[in-house]
């Protein structure tokens, strides 16, 4: 069926991943780039846990796990996220404290939600937190999808 809808359209015939005029590519890249980054932080999150819990079980301090393995959790989200779930090309250093800054200003966000949350209006911390992750969740997506890992990418 390629070639039966006229180019006047704006459509192409040739593929599915190829942009055609009305940008319709955006809408599918930017959902499979949205899987991605879901994947990668249930990946991070669960695997964190996980290794969590053996450091702790062998007896380490649950404070000292955490200072050990958040910085290696961010580690293991920023290069997935780079390079599979945006594929960013752009220099390291950059994309790197870009992403850095979202993570603090995230967990500054963090405090501030649990605080109004339980602190001021007295809800239960698990929902608040449970809101909380999603709320940041979509925050830092958008903004590694428009300013950390924007421009210099394979298409």
């Amino acid at each position: 069926m390629r070639g039966i809808i006229p180019k006047a359209t704006g459509f192409r015939s040739s593929s599915m991943t190829s942009t055609d005029t009305t940008g319709r590519q955006a809408v599918p890249r930017a959902l499979g780039e949205l899987v991605r980054f879901g994947v990668v932080g249930v990946a991070h999150n669960l695997l964190g846990y996980l290794v969590y819990l053996l450091v702790t079980w062998l007896g380490t301090d649950p404070k000292i796990a955490v200072a050990i393995l958040y910085p290696l959790g961010t580690l293991f989200s920023y290069f997935a996220n780079r390079h599979w779930t945006f594929n960013h090309k752009g220099a390291v250093g950059t994309s790197m404290a870009r992403y850095l800054g979202m993570h603090v200003m995230g967990y500054a966000l963090n405090l501030v939600i649990i605080y109004v949350g339980v602190d001021l209006l007295a809800f239960p911390h698990q929902l608040v937190q449970l809101m909380a992750m999603g709320v940041l969740a979509m925050m830092f997506f958008a903004i590694s999808k428009l300013f950390v890992f924007q421009g210099d990418k394979d298409t």
